[in-house]
């Protein structure tokens, strides 16, 4: 995830990658689970999914689903 900073945009957590999930900020917008390890896409159509949303930590990509943080 280099490509959007290799660390969760809300607290900064870098330690563990497998840490680290990727947040759609409009779920409306999607058009492709970034996770898919099948993606079959060029590398221009992946960053333009990415640039849809955030790199966050998993403690604070489920306090997002739980709205606990905005």
């Amino acid at each position: 995830m280099d490509y959007k900073g290799n660390q969760c945009s809300i607290c900064g957590y870098n330690k563990c990658n497998d840490a680290l999930e990727f947040h759609h900020l409009n779920p409306k917008e999607k058009e492709f689970n970034i996770s898919d390890r099948n993606i079959k896409l060029d590398w221009p159509e992946i960053q333009k999914e990415l640039d849809k949303g955030i790199i966050v930590c998993a403690n604070c990509h489920r306090e997002i689903h739980s709205k606990l943080n905005q």
